[in-house]
């Protein structure tokens, strides 16, 4: 697929300027400007984070309330349940609340409801259920900002709810004892963008700060800043402000985490040893603890996330892996299945909006086969997943158009949607599906151009290879952790001169030799996935342009500078 090279404008002056002041590289100077650090006071925080740049909790609006509400809880011993959404934000939400409130000796229990048979959020069984025990406040996690009849049946049944919740709020709020969103039109909070896990890390906060407890690195909340990485990276929440401390911190807790669960969830997927960044995160442990919500029961995961039984651990950890090979077959299947309607059924040539529905999918993994539509033909993409009547549908969506809005466009057909702008979800009529893909493509058509449906790749600076030096590699590490709002650096060389034969490595890898300059070494690239482009790449080609991303290879006790491709024109 063409893609567009986006180079944007950067101020020479300001560049140098920041080169000079901080002592780093122009090619950091260009990295951070880029994303939109552009005061020497923000750039020193961007790359030295420190817990002592968050703000205070009693910023966001109704913290006072939460805080009164759970203080009167503790000292008159009132049950409390923690309720937890079923993805990775909302397991690790919970499980922070937990791991807090056994710390305070408060009455408490948790709950998560099954993908499968209960559905999305806070439900009116599960508020009735929780009056037969006796619960008097309810904590929602990750969930809860549009739960209006269900709060509204708490409150006749004499229970108070907090909502802690980061998705999109809608135009009518639950009248809950309090809202934890700074996404609400009057909240005063500065960073809008913390993910569900780290509202709940903000109460937590609020609430031990209250009982006097200072919050050392060894007190709660902030021993549990390995699950805040967890949730905000898996929910690719953008790590920048806030985020990223809180990011930051956390993956060198995760490092050498103390936790039971996190050393065996470690272990099966192979990271025991590793230092853990964020691409381990996304990639590797967050499928784990996703695929038990997928699949079965989220349940389990909060049991990992919470035992200080080792045993416990390696049994649930194990469980996890084997969960998480069935949703990568399942995923696979309905994946195929999506391709084959995209291209049979003629679905590109019908809206700029893609909106598939099957019977046969599996509910679970229908956002992850999403997202690698989008990924694929970067247009948005809403896969629902159609039993007796009625379809659960994922979507996601591409940087230029907010699907939440367009949902919120097309409320009268569904029942029932949340999300935010690169994600959502809805419930609809089967019946409803084709007015629904028509009305939503109206919508495309109004909003979407041409330019918008060309993947961009941002580059950072245009580059002599000569500069990509391993001083430089590690000096571009100090922008880690990368992420939404916060990519890898990438960087633009152009003319350069492929030498020897490309070769495949592994399955699907290109990797080639490159010079930029006739009396310089060759430097090595290697596109990953890209194996189609070997037949177009060989020595006798006129010089190609590239983009990559600089790394580190060691092989063979030997260091050197690696390019990862990401895009080539000849």
């Amino acid at each position: 697929m063409q893609k567009q090279w986006i180079t944007p404008e950067i101020d020479r002056e300001k560049l140098q300027f920041f080169s000079r002041q901080l002592q780093i590289s122009p090619l950091l100077a260009a990295v951070l400007l880029n994303r939109g650090v552009d005061t020497l006071e923000g750039a020193r925080i961007f790359l030295e984070p420190s817990l002592t740049s968050l703000y205070s909790p009693f910023l966001m609006k109704d913290m006072d309330k939460a805080v009164t509400c759970l203080q009167r809880a503790l000292r008159y011993r009132e049950p409390i349940m923690i309720h937890g959404d079923y993805d990775v934000d909302g397991i690790t939400g919970t499980s922070l609340l937990v791991r807090v409130m056994r710390r305070i000796g408060a009455n408490h229990s948790y709950y998560i409801p099954q993908r499968l048979k209960e559905g999305y959020g806070l439900s009116c069984e599960t508020v009735a259920r929780a009056r037969q025990q006796g619960v008097k406040i309810i904590i929602t996690v990750d969930c809860g900002i549009s739960a209006c009849r269900e709060v509204e049946l708490a409150n006749e049944l004499g229970i108070q709810v907090i909502v802690t919740d980061h998705h999109q709020p809608p135009d009518v709020l639950p009248k809950a004892t309090a809202i934890l969103n700074p996404r609400q039109k009057d909240c005063l909070y500065p960073f809008k963008s913390l993910a569900g896990v780290g509202i709940a890390f903000k109460l937590s906060a609020a609430l031990m700060s209250s009982l006097g407890i200072l919050g050392g690195e060894e007190d709660p909340p902030y021993d549990c800043l390995d699950l805040v990485a967890l949730g905000t990276i898996a929910d690719v929440a953008p790590l920048l402000g806030e985020n990223r401390v809180l990011v930051k911190c956390g993956l060198k807790q995760l490092t050498r985490s103390r936790k039971p669960g996190i050393i065996e969830l470690k272990r099966v997927a192979g990271l025991e040893e590793s230092e853990i960044k964020s691409g381990h995160v996304g990639y590797t442990l967050a499928p784990r603890i996703n695929a038990v919500g997928r699949l079965g029961s989220a349940a389990e995961a909060v049991e990992l996330l919470t035992t200080d039984n080792y045993r416990l651990a390696f049994e649930i950890a194990g469980n996890l892996d084997r969960a998480n090979r069935e949703r990568q077959e399942i995923e696979q299947s309905v994946l195929g299945e999506a391709f084959a309607k995209i291209e049979g059924e003629g679905h590109l040539a019908q809206g700029n909006i893609l909106v598939l529905s099957s019977s046969g999918w599996h509910p679970g993994v229908i956002g992850i086969a999403a997202s690698k539509i989008v990924e694929t033909y970067h247009r948005p993409a809403i896969l629902i997943a159609e039993m007796d009547g009625i379809g659960k549908g994922s979507a996601r969506s591409i940087p230029s158009f907010s699907i939440f809005e367009a949902l919120r466009a097309c409320a009268s057909l569904l029942k029932n949607y949340g999300g935010h702008k690169a994600a959502a979800g809805l419930t609809i009529a089967a019946s409803e599906i084709g007015s629904f893909r028509e009305r939503i493509n109206r919508i495309g058509a109004e909003k979407l151009s041409h330019d918008d449906l060309i993947p961009q790749i941002k580059v950072d600076a245009e580059v002599d290879l000569d500069k990509i030096t391993p001083q430089l590699v590690e000096e571009l590490e100090r922008c880690a952790p990368f992420g939404l709002g916060n990519p890898e650096p990438v960087f633009l060389a152009r003319g350069l001169q492929i030498l020897q034969s490309p070769k495949i490595v592994g399955e699907n890898h290109l990797k080639m030799k490159v010079r930029q300059h006739v009396n310089r070494g060759p430097t090595e690239v290697i596109g990953f996935g890209m194996k189609s482009l070997l037949d177009k790449v060989f020595p006798a080609l006129p010089r190609v342009d590239i983009v990559f991303n600089p790394q580190i290879s060691n092989w063979n006790d030997k260091t050197r500078v690696q390019l990862r491709l990401k895009d080539i024109k000849f």
